[in-house]
């Protein structure tokens, strides 16, 4: 279990890991609204 905690802390270093982490969070809560969206306008 501690190697997993380490292994999950050297990740939060790598700011380019981060940076995926952000957009992919992004995209998961935004798909839904886009999709709504696309199905309203057609």
């Amino acid at each position: 279990m501690a190697r997993f905690r380490r292994l999950a802390r050297d990740y939060e270093r790598l700011a380019e890991t981060l940076k995926g982490f952000h957009w992919l969070a992004f995209s998961i809560l935004l798909l839904p609204k886009v999709l709504d969206g696309l199905c309203l306008a057609s």
